[in-house]
């Protein structure tokens, strides 16, 4: 339970983060914020010092547009998402270093809009959310490590 305490706490802290994509960037010697706006368009690529990609992102007038993905130094996929000038649109997924999807989340416009969920690293559904404007609708469910729905609460 601890274990996937953290995972929930890494993933809302994390990839929940409206920005994070942007935040990430700059992490990685891509943005910061004296400089947002001085990279060229067209496909940028940050490489590993062992030649695997590291991310992978468009800029448009000077924001990032398009398909995102992040990458382990293994070379196996982190995240995925897309970014609509500088901001969070549709799903993004997050994985674990053996490819195992391991979150959902979606956005509009860099807000928190549909649904989202969080696996464990045995693979089960273990949250289930549902936001609407940044809002939390629906019904929230929550399982334990057997598949067991144990919780449920709605908005």
């Amino acid at each position: 339970m601890k274990k996937m305490m953290l995972l929930v706490l890494g993933f809302l802290g994390l990839v929940v983060t409206p920005g994070f994509a942007q935040s990430a960037l700059a992490d990685n010697l891509v943005f910061g914020e004296s400089n947002k706006t001085n990279h060229p368009d067209g496909q940028q690529i940050a490489y590993f010092a062992n030649g695997n990609k590291k991310m992978t992102y468009t800029v448009e007038a000077g924001k990032i547009t398009g398909p995102v993905s992040f990458h382990f130094e293994n070379g196996s996929v982190k995240e995925t998402g897309t970014m609509l000038a500088g901001k969070k649109n549709g799903t993004w997924e997050k994985f674990n270093e053996n490819g195992q999807k391991v979150s959902v989340a979606n956005f509009a416009n860099d807000t928190k809009d549909g649904v989202w969920q969080i696996w464990d690293e045995n693979g089960t559904l273990r949250y289930q959310m549902q936001y609407e404007q940044g809002k939390k609708v629906g019904t929230w469910k929550i399982w334990d490590e057997q598949g067991k729905l144990i919780e449920e609460k709605s908005y």
